[in-house]
């Protein structure tokens, strides 16, 4: 579900990211320097050819450029890899997904083995308590036991 648009600063992180000036921005799209400046601005909506304009001079996605960072499932990081892994031929790519399900997979291991390990330590501890407890029971009447002992001799 997408919270609220922010093409504001998507395009003026677009527009740096490829070092590009409002000015070059606006030779490359054809879109006038003023009107990109208010949409970076947020204050003007773009036409549907002016965000296909700069989807294509930008090189980025509808979502990039429209969604809201913060709700992007991916990190700046993940998507360049994205586009780098996208140029590679089929069968790099099919290597590539191979590692990546494998590491995945070794990590839900690691993560299923640490709560098993946990658990029988958990269990470990309750098994020690109930042995302290049924330890010190077990003094408590051997020491009532002398002092019942030690008072019959007494009397």
């Amino acid at each position: 579900m997408v919270k609220n648009m922010s093409l504001g600063d998507n395009l003026k992180n677009l527009r740096k990211e490829l070092n590009y000036t409002q000015t070059e921005l606006s030779e490359y799209t054809g879109i006038k320097v003023g009107h990109i400046s208010k949409l970076e601005n947020n204050d003007s909506d773009p036409k549907l050819s002016t965000i296909y304009k700069l989807m294509n001079v930008l090189q980025c996605s509808a979502d990039e450029l429209l969604m809201d960072e913060t709700y992007s499932p991916l990190t700046g990081v993940l998507k360049s890899c994205f586009k780098r892994i996208d140029s590679l031929e089929p069968y790099d790519k099919k290597i590539l997904i191979h590692l990546i399900n494998t590491y995945c997979d070794a990590q839900l291991y690691k993560k299923a083995s640490n709560q098993a390990q946990a658990e029988l330590y958990d269990t470990d501890i309750e098994s020690i308590n109930e042995q302290y407890k049924w330890n010190e029971l077990r003094s408590r009447d051997k020491i009532d036991k002398m002092v019942e002992h030690e008072e019959k001799s007494n009397t």
